[in-house]
């Protein structure tokens, strides 16, 4: 990571022993090609978060195909989007990947699709990921 902020980079893609693409530093990796999505699991060297489990059932729900599968440095570079997911970045568009666009520079149609749709859910505006949520109250002393 230091090594990609030296070089003017917020964040850094990590490969596995393979040479393969397993994630970001923090989040998992998911690729748009087609119309469709690719993450990869485990067998990448992945941390299996919650954030890119929600967000293949939110491909499936909304008719997007989504795939688990290896991804190389290749499929990244021939994206047409690219986005993280997890706790903290939530959905976040990638802009560019060593100093090459992703498709237009700004986030694509399907990021911002499942973007949305995530942002509705985790804030309880969708009634079919409800059960996602816990609610609680908070006291407001003065």
């Amino acid at each position: 990571m230091n090594d990609a902020q030296r070089r003017g980079f917020d964040e850094a893609l990590l490969l596995n022993s393979q040479g393969l693409v397993a994630e970001g530093s923090g989040e998992n990796l998911f690729v748009v090609h087609h119309g469709g999505i690719v993450t990869n699991d485990k067998d990448a060297s992945i941390l299996m978060g919650v954030t890119r489990a929600s967000i293949l059932e939110i491909a499936a729900d909304l008719g997007i195909a989504a795939r688990v599968a290896p991804i190389s440095v290749e499929d990244v570079l021939g994206a047409d989007e690219l986005f993280f997911t997890g706790t903290a970045v939530e959905v976040t568009a990638i802009r560019e990947v060593d100093g090459r666009v992703v498709g237009g520079g700004t986030p694509g149609p399907v990021t911002r699709r499942i973007q949305e749709t995530f942002n509705q859910a985790v804030r309880g505006q969708l009634p079919q990921y409800r059960k996602w949520l816990s609610f609680v109250r908070q006291e407001v002393r003065a």
